[in-house]
């Protein structure tokens, strides 16, 4: 006997087929209590018998199509499996199941004789992810005796709780800490408790730190991954406390306090939710809602303690502002189980509810590998506090599962905000860009990393507190440096996405860069010559559209290596080649040079006389390269 069931509790219709070794088959439909529909059938099953000398085989098959059509998540439905063995005289010898059937008639049509099943791999409710590589690492069915170590922390030493701040220390109302006593695995579930603290726990280190009088729970994953498909099946609390299933880079153990300034925290919050109204009245009832939303921190930033500074997308230039959205619904979440999903690509942010799309919009900052994260937190500023009746309240996550995204056919053409730290603040260089362009409508606008960046001076971008090496060159001009130390292509791209050549009419915009997309670091996989290539076409094409007056001026990547074998100048050598062979019809539109051959050649000479003496080099490089070579492009009105 085999029974499908939509539901493990028998809540639902379920569908049963009983076969024997002759072939002989009773299928039909049944609602809890023993209601049967004999006159249905299934209209796939097929049944397969053999009796052997031995003893027997009976093998029974379903279409894939027709359970779903019953109405079956094959990724977790109730499957009854039962087997009697009778003798030669069809005399009862033994009942095998789950559990004892019990003296006399046995009775299989009890919820506690089902198990609980998936049919082999899991699929993604997202279509787009069907065919991407399943993350083991980052997925669990929470199936073991207690929760993975080799998987999940239960514990965050940077984020610990979150203080009620705004209350003296000795009256503490609404600060949480969390606590691994309240993390547990339960029924195969990842069970989250929120509580209030009992006398034991109430110490004067929770007290000073303002935490009383609330416990709570925090699960992160031990991997980061960075884009994917994530879904959990999950039923959230029935209670005043805010629910989260949320990515998050800033969770490894060490202080945020140590990165450096201009450094960023990011997170997506796949979904917040609160399931009942604030019991003190305080606040907007934010019950039978949907909250999703992305956050850009500066650093330095620890969670809880020090927020240094919060980024709001348009304060980056971008065309898409909405960080929120707020998804109102028409019936309470905690009342059941649901799936919630977020795809995560190159390109966009994609949130779901139950297979539907609530939310999505384009991805302008979220590139870099975040932990799972799972919390339960209050919030007696947004949401309110719970009612003592509430409490104790559990999070139950029945599995999370996670798809790896297929790579970028080529990661330098991906637009990226900073990627690696360095000496001064990216964002706050964006800012004065954004302001400053079109302030002074530049003639010349320079594009390229350290080396055009640094030529005007470390906290400049030109004109009039420029180093007097760059005013010497180019003193009698305005000028716009969108260089960047430590930058790569996809940077660039990013920033004239986001507005730094937006408003200005420039009669020469000179690109140099891609030197360091060759370099591999914690951050960034390197580039080949060939992507290189492509993507310096790619932001001349670009340049070109933002000023289509201006000359483009477009220099080869600076071959830096002390040695002729050196990889890195092997590669910048080769991509002045592969530029110029790459299959475009529009190159001769906005390139006016590509410097491949006589300058690239002093380049070279001079980093054969010059080895290791890299100060030295780059000034006569940019000394070279203003009055050898710039100079002929230069407006003359």
């Amino acid at each position: 006997e085999v029974f499908f069931c939509p539901a493990a509790d028998l809540t639902k219709t379920y569908y049963c087929a009983e076969m024997d070794p002759k072939g002989r088959v009773l299928d039909y439909a049944c609602t809890y209590p023993r209601k049967f529909d004999y006159d249905w059938r299934f209209r796939t099953l097929k049944v397969k018998t053999a009796r052997t000398a031995k003893g027997y085989a009976v093998e029974g098959s379903v279409s894939v199509a027709e359970l779903k059509e019953l109405g079956l998540d094959l990724r977790r439905f109730g499957l009854g499996a039962f087997r009697a063995d009778y003798d030669g005289k069809e005399q009862l010898v033994a009942w095998y199941s789950k559990m004892p059937p019990g003296p006399g008639e046995p009775d299989f049509h009890r919820p506690c004789m089902m198990e609980t099943a998936a049919l082999a791999a899991a699929e993604p409710l997202c279509a787009e992810a069907k065919d991407w590589k399943f993350s083991a690492a980052l997925s669990d069915e929470f199936d073991g005796a207690a929760l993975d170590r080799g998987k999940w922390d239960d514990w965050c030493r940077t984020f610990q709780g979150r203080m009620d701040r705004r209350q003296p220390l000795d009256q503490c109302s609404a600060g949480f800490i969390y606590s691994p006593k309240n993390v547990s695995i339960e029924n195969g579930e990842l069970t989250m408790t929120a509580r209030k603290l009992d006398d034991s726990e109430k110490t004067a280190r929770n007290a000073y730190l303002c935490y009383a009088p609330y416990s709570s729970s925090i699960v992160k994953s031990v991997r980061k991954q960075a884009y994917g498909y994530f879904e959990i099946r999950a039923k959230t609390m029935k209670a005043c406390i805010n629910n989260a299933f949320w990515l998050y880079d800033a969770l490894d153990d060490e202080p945020r306090v140590r990165y450096t300034p201009g450094d960023v925290s990011e997170e997506i919050d796949i979904f917040e939710q609160c399931n009942r109204p604030d019991s003190r009245g305080k606040v907007p009832d934010c019950t039978r809602t949907y909250f999703n939303t992305i956050h850009f921190y500066c650093t330095p930033y620890l969670e809880g303690l020090v927020n240094y500074r919060k980024y709001e997308p348009k304060d980056l230039g971008c065309r898409d502002v909405q960080r929120h959205a707020a998804t109102k619904l028409d019936f309470d979440l905690c009342d059941d189980y649901h799936t919630y999903g977020f795809l995560w690509t190159p390109e966009k942010l994609v949130w779901y509810l139950d297979g539907k799309v609530t939310w999505e919009r384009t991805n302008d900052f979220f590139h870099r590998p975040m932990h799972v994260t799972f919390t339960t937190e209050f919030f007696p500023g947004w949401f309110g506090l719970p009612a003592d009746s509430e409490l104790p309240a559990k999070y139950r996550v029945d599995y999370v599962r996670v798809w790896e995204c297929p790579p970028p056919r080529n990661t330098a053409l991906v637009p990226r905000m900073k990627i690696e730290p360095d000496g001064y603040d990216w964002f706050e260089r964006h800012d004065k860009i954004l302001k400053y362009g079109r302030e002074t409508n530049p003639e010349i606008v320079f594009i390229g990393d350290s080396i055009t960046h640094f030529w005007a001076g470390r906290d400049t971008i030109g004109g009039e507190f420029a180093l007097p090496r760059w005013k010497k060159a180019f003193g009698k001009y305005r000028t716009l440096n969108l260089g960047y130390g430590w930058d790569r292509t996809g940077n660039v791209l990013w920033r004239l996405d986001h507005g730094e050549m937006d408003g200005v009419d420039p009669k020469l915009v000179v690109i140099h860069i891609g030197g360091n997309n060759y370099s591999t670091t914690k951050h960034y996989q390197g580039n080949t010559s060939e992507e290189v290539a492509e993507a310096i076409l790619a932001i001349a094409a670009k340049a070109h559209e933002k000023a289509p007056k201006a000359k483009v001026v477009v220099m080869g990547v600076f071959p830096f290596g002390e040695q002729p074998s050196s990889p890195h100048r092997i590669k910048a050598l080769a991509t002045g080649s592969d530029a110029w062979s790459c299959p475009t019809t529009t190159k001769a539109r906005y390139f006016h040079v590509w410097a491949k051959t006589a300058f690239v050649k002093t380049v070279v000479s001079v980093l054969n006389v010059l080895p290791g003496l890299k100060g030295r080099f780059t000034h006569n490089l940019r000394r070279t390269w203003s009055e050898r070579f710039l100079r002929q492009f230069l407006p003359t009105t």
